[in-house]
């Protein structure tokens, strides 16, 4: 992911480059990467992973008891013992979340074109 974030001089691509480490920096790419489709919504629409694994992903880092710092709200309400879901490994979330930003950047190649470089090209 760091060659993303020096390759590209998008915001959105840049920020999934720069989250590494605990079960809230999994959602931030995914919050990334939902803001460049037009939203969590739209995001979970592409499905470009399963719902299941979205939300466990969600749940995860969200959940008081699992995520570093007690998650990625102050609310202390978010809670596994209130889910019927159960927490995802962290090992499985990054690699959900791999095949998420994979998918996304095969969509974003299709989809937003590429920005000039500046450079002349050869006729």
């Amino acid at each position: 992911m760091v060659a993303l974030r020096s390759a590209s001089g998008d915001e959105n691509v840049a920020a999934t480059g720069e989250s590494v480490g605990d079960e809230a920096s999994t959602y931030k790419i995914i919050d990334a990467v939902g803001d460049d489709v037009g939203g969590i919504n739209k995001l979970k629409r592409q499905a470009w992973i399963p719902e299941t694994e979205f939300q466990r992903i969600t749940l995860t880092a969200n959940a008081h008891e699992t995520a570093l710092d007690g998650g990625r709200h102050a609310k202390r309400d978010i809670s596994l013992s209130n889910s019927k879901l159960s927490a995802i490994p962290l090992d499985e979330a990054w690699n959900g979340v791999t095949r998420l930003v994979d998918a996304w950047l095969r969509w974003r190649a299709q989809v937003v074109p590429p920005k000039p470089t500046g450079k002349p090209t050869a006729a």
